[in-house]
């Protein structure tokens, strides 16, 4: 039987545990607990790992897991790592998640595994190897301003009630390869939830990769204000290379939001002198392509406002064998030239090129790529005087406005390639 707060560092044997109401390790404290053992957590009954340098260890073996669950018929809450580390090995969390129904009104999104750091330092709060998560009431899997160790792999999560996994788009190169099926919702969460506390909108600041883990990822709940994925952060003193690569086969969806959804890959002004600071290289293949897309159950051209790369292009920044599709939403830039037959000269399109007039791309950085059921134009070329076509090697269908817009001209008007 184990309760109150742990002020020492423990070793649970081998054999039946109790935990009847939440227990919360101090400062330093270790608890580890050995193979072959089930833990029995009463209703809502947690495990916090907030103290200083504290740390939960539940490393079991093939042959002698590691089992926590339900004492009864209610579920129990979670195991959160909030100021120390949880490491896991051959363990299954089951029944976890609280008893409040609504995700959005519970801890955590009612997820069973829970992390929650700091946007400046992100720590590698979770360690899993061979882990299940099973039957959580919300989300599997919940970290917020946190990250998995690097070294996490095998993680299986199922019959949630919701998502498998909510977490910060910074925080998915450590995403461990797994499973992640079977759930209510079979789409990792990302970005932002809805509630403030756990808000994960935070800009990309170092490099990133978005792997291919089997489900598709979705930005945003519907109804939040900011389901954009930032690439940078735009200050001067921030840094200067940022790449979010995202590997062949991922599928990303975005919920529905007026100008703040979809990928923003931007630039910033050092020294008075502006130059990219993100770039975005999401290179498929002709067997394997990226799709981004809408997240609506019913998609719509304009769901989302789609990839927009706004100030300067970095050399790195390439889509290729690519689907995009249902944007073209208010992006909230105007440019000089049409974008539609109708003469519009707002910036709506699928891709939103708008850079600093003389800092045109390197080159056609999208190829190879399908836009279709956009609500206004499929390109904006917002630059001065330099033609980049991007109509050669891309497909465009139902497209309400231009292929892609003319492209401005230093002195005045829209050089000869006007709305295509």
């Amino acid at each position: 039987m184990h309760s109150g707060t742990i002020s020492s560092s423990e070793r649970w044997i081998a054999g039946h545990h109790v935990v009847p109401s939440t227990i919360t390790l101090g400062d330093n404290v270790v608890v580890t607990i050995e193979g072959c053992s089930d833990i029995k957590l009463g209703p809502d009954a947690s495990i916090h790992v907030t103290g200083t340098n504290s740390q939960l260890v539940a490393e079991g073996s093939l042959p002698r897991p590691v089992h926590f669950l339900r004492s009864g018929d209610a579920a129990w809450g979670r195991i959160l790592a909030r100021g120390g580390s949880v490491r896991l090995a051959h363990t299954t969390l089951e029944g976890g998640g609280g008893t409040t129904p609504a995700i959005l009104s519970a801890d955590f999104l009612g997820a069973t595994l829970a992390a929650q750091g700091t946007a400046e330092s992100l720590p590698q709060s979770l360690h899993v190897d061979n882990v299940s998560v099973i039957s959580s009431t919300g989300v599997g899997v919940a970290l917020v301003a946190s990250r998995f160790t690097a070294e996490s792999t095998r993680l299986t999560v199922r019959s949630s009630g919701s998502h498998p996994m909510y977490l910060g788009a910074d925080a998915l190169s450590e995403l461990p390869a797994g499973e992640y099926t079977g759930n209510a919702i079979d789409e990792i969460l990302l970005h932002d939830a809805q509630v403030a506390v756990y808000g994960n909108d935070r800009p990309i600041v170092r490099d990133t990769v978005a792997h291919a883990r089997g489900v598709p990822y979705r930005v945003g709940i519907n109804g939040t204000t900011n389901a954009m994925i930032r690439v940078g952060d735009g200050r001067e003193d921030g840094p200067a290379a940022v790449l979010f690569e995202i590997e062949p086969g991922v599928t990303m969806k975005f919920s529905r939001s007026v100008a703040n959804s979809g990928i923003l890959v931007q630039g910033h002004m050092v020294r008075g002198v502006w130059t990219s600071q993100g770039a975005l290289r999401a290179v498929g293949n002709s067997r394997t392509g990226i799709t981004f897309t809408s997240a609506e159950s019913a998609p719509m051209a304009g769901d989302w406002v789609g990839l927009y790369f706004k100030n300067a292009i970095d050399p790195r920044t390439r889509v290729d064998y690519a689907v995009i599709e249902y944007a073209g939403s208010d992006c909230g830039a105007r440019g000089v030239c049409a974008s539609n037959a109708g003469g519009d000269i707002d910036a709506d399109s699928a891709v939103v090129i708008m850079l600093e007039p003389m800092l045109a791309p390197p080159g056609q950085f999208v190829t190879n790529t399908t836009i279709r059921h956009s609500a206004n134009g499929g390109v904006y070329r917002s630059w001065h005087d330099t033609e980049i076509d991007f109509t050669p090697t891309n497909s465009f269908e139902s497209i309400a406005g231009c292929r892609q817009s003319g492209v401005a001209r230093a002195m005045g008007g829209c050089a000869s390639m006007g709305c295509m």
